[in-house]
Order: C-alpha cells, then sequence, then structure tokens
C-alpha cells in the first residue's frame, strides 16, 4: 500500500526571537499550542476514507526574516548528513525535545532539496506513538546551527492488518 505525501510549510516568522509556524493545505492536522505550548501534527493513516501506510513529508520552509535560512548541513562534505537538519526521540519521562543527532526509525530524513529548503521525511506510522522532532536552520557556510525549532508528532495508526 502506498504512503500518503504530505506538504508541511515551515514558517520562519523571527529569528530574534525566534517565531516558528507550521502549516499545510492538506488533511494533515496541526494543533498550535499542544504539549508543552508546542505546535503539534497529527498523522492519522485514515483520511477521507482512504487508508494510507504512513506518510512521505516534503518540509519546506518560508523565511520571512529575508536572510536566506535553509536546513543546516554541516559545511564540511565528510561530515554532512541529513540528521544535521532534523533530530527525533520518543517522549519519555525525561521529555520531548530531541538533541542534535538523535534519531528514530519512524521518522527519519530521506532526502533534501539542493536549495536546502526541503527536507523529505519518512513516517511509515507503525506505531501508535508521540515523539519529538526538530528541525536546525542555518545561513550558507554556517559551521553551527543558528535556530532550532521544536515540534511534536503524533502518530495515530500502526500498518494496515
Amino acid at each position: 500500500m502506498a504512503r500518503r505525501p504530505v506538504t508541511i510549510t515551515v514558517r520562519i516568522k523571527s529569528d530574534n526571537p525566534a517565531d516558528f509556524e507550521l502549516s499545510t493545505t492538506g488533511n494533515t492536522p496541526i494543533k498550535k499550542g499542544g504539549a508543552g505550548g508546542d505546535d503539534e501534527v497529527t498523522f492519522d493513516n485514515w483520511q477521507g476514507g482512504v487508508f494510507k501506510d504512513g506518510f512521505e513529508i516534503a518540509f519546506q520552509i518560508q523565511d520571512d526574516t529575508g536572510k536566506g535560512y535553509m536546513y543546516f548541513q554541516d559545511p564540511n562534505p565528510t561530515k554532512a548528513d541529513l540528521n544535521d537538519a532534523m533530530a527525533v526521540k520518543v517522549i519519555n519521562p525525561n521529555g520531548h525535545c530531541p538533541r542534535a543527532g538523535s534519531t528514530w526509525v519512524g521518522f527519519a530524513p530521506t532526502g533534501m532539496s539542493a536549495d536546502r529548503k526541503t527536507l523529505s521525511v519518512l513516517n511509515p506510522n507503525e506505531y501508535k506513538q508521540y515523539f519529538g522532532f526538530a528541525f536546525f536552520f542555518g545561513l550558507q557556510g554556517d559551521s553551527k546551527y543558528r535556530l532550532k525549532y521544536d515540534p511534536i508528532g503524533d502518530n495515530r495508526n500502526g500498518l494496515a492488518e
């Protein structure tokens, strides 16, 4: 069974102080001020009477600052990794904010556009699970990320039975 394609806009409204917003034109609900006041994205395999096994997500940056923010990637090509741009962790008693480099197979980056404005992520939605994820943003040539935004994900389904 195919995965559901979803495009989510990550809007960088300001970098001082950091202010972000998620939005989508699709059926993937985004709750403002969810757990801990963070934006919360709900992933439900059942939408509009159609079942899909998970999601292929394109997170596209909208930079309202005009400074040219993009997903961070180490400028050293031998160290560059998709996980420079995003970290993920399962929510547990230690919190929901992932540290840089944290990964979870249930929500993983699979590609990035050449201009580093779109990050592709696979969410197989195999587990009913709350998880925290964070995006890291920088400017061209940065050796360290400048901004971090950490929303929440809510996987509502497992695979089709």
